[in-house]
This record gives structure tokens, C-alpha cells and sequence, in this order.
């Protein structure tokens, strides 16, 4: 969080996002040498083909564009393998722990480093209580479990690839229910990340191979 404000501050919004989204190329060439997840020629493609769609989606949503500052290119980058690195570690917990476990654990310390650094709880305006209800509830408890049952079950780079479709979903929710604008670079860059998206769905060998044992 501290590397991707540092981006933002020294580039901008749409830069670091983009850079944020680098994290699936971390999450594969760690995967491939800590797990042995093989770097097929598919991968690189869906990869290469989610990326350019993040790009798209982002920098089409009336951003302020890119800009470029070294500082803040590596911020942006560190940003992206930190953000990978949950589905690293999240890989190598899940081998011994539940995805309830995992996020509890997860989640929890997250909150304790937080309250430590805000130096103390301030109250929650009543017009803000169930907007905070849903905001732990849904995109963040709910979302890691989800997360962490499906890296459970398939590759680490494969789950990586997956969760680009993150800012796909929030920009088509940003424009039904806020009628922001969604372009036709946006629409190109959605198919493009559906695309890549598909390209790394194992089939039904490789499910039953990446199915994890319980004994």
C-alpha cells in the first residue's frame, strides 16, 4: 500500500494501476521457480493480452493519463509484487491451512498493522455504518475467501491472470450504476482480458491434477 501511494503521488492514478497490474508477471516467474508451474507459450500470451486490456480499461475511464518518473515506476512496480505476492504465500499457506484460516490470519494482522498505524479507532458516522458493514463484508472477507478456495485448487499464475478481471467488473459496474463513461477503448480492452482470461482455463485434466487431496 505505502509503494502504490508513492507511485501515485510521483506519476499518477492511471499509472500506478497500471503498474499495479503487473502482478500477475510476478506471480508466474515466481510461481516457476518456487512451485515448478510450467511457463507455457499460452500463458506468456494471456499475460501479454490482459495486460494490454488492463491499459485499455484503466487509462479509457477518464484518467488523467501516464506519466513517467523513474522513482515512481519502481514504486508502481514494487506495488505490483507485493499485490503478487498474496498469491504466493497465499499458495504455500493454503497447502497446510483452510481458505477460512488463511484469510482470518491474513486479514486480521492486515487490521492490527492498520490500527497501530491510525493510532486508535475514530467513530463511524451513522449514514456510514452499513456502507463499512458491506465494504468488510463483501469485497474484502468475502472476495479473499473466494480467492483463496480457487488458488487452492488451481495454479498461482493461473489465479493471478484470473483476477484482472477486477478492474474489468469495476468499470462495467462503474458505468450501470454511476453511468460513468465506458469507451470503446474500454470495450476493446475487456475483450482483450476475457480473452486472456480464457486462454489459461484448465481443462478438465488439468483440473483433476491441480485438485488438491484431502486425507
Amino acid at each position: 500500500m505505502v509503494v502504490y501511494l508513492i507511485a501515485i503521488e510521483r506519476t499518477t492514478v492511471a499509472t500506478a494501476a497500471v503498474l499495479l497490474y503487473t502482478a500477475p508477471v510476478w506471480v508466474v516467474l515466481l510461481a516457476r521457480v518456487l512451485f515448478a508451474e510450467p511457463m507455457t507459450r499460452m500463458k506468456i500470451v494471456a499475460l501479454l493480452l490482459t495486460f494490454a486490456g488492463t491499459v485499455l480499461v484503466i487509462c479509457g475511464a477518464g484518467a488523467s493519463g501516464l506519466r513517467v518518473d523513474l522513482y515512481g515506476i519502481f514504486a508502481g512496480l514494487a506495488a505490483g509484487l507485493t499485490y503478487g505476492l498474496y498469491s504466493i504465500f497465499g499458495k504455500l499457506t493454503l497447502r497446510r491451512y483452510s481458505p477460512l484460516t488463511t484469510v482470518v490470519y491474513s486479514l486480521g494482522f492486515g487490521a492490527l498493522l492498520l490500527l497501530m498505524a491510525s493510532r486508535g479507532l475514530r467513530p463511524v458516522p451513522a449514514d456510514g455504518r452499513l456502507a463499512l458493514v458491506y465494504l468488510i463484508a463483501v469485497p474484502t472477507v468475502a472476495a479473499y475467501l473466494l480467492y483463496a478456495a480457487g488458488l487452492r485448487r488451481v495454479e498461482a499464475g493461473r489465479a493471478s491472470i484470473v483476477a484482472t478481471l477486477e478492474p474489468v467488473v469495476a468499470a462495467a459496474a462503474g458505468a450501470l450504476i454511476l453511468r460513468e463513461p465506458f469507451g470503446a477503448g474500454q470495450w476493446l480492452g475487456a475483450v482483450l482480458v476475457l480473452v486472456g482470461v480464457a486462454l489459461v482455463q484448465p481443462d478438465r485434466q488439468e483440473r483433476k491434477a491441480e485438485q488438491p487431496q484431502i486425507h
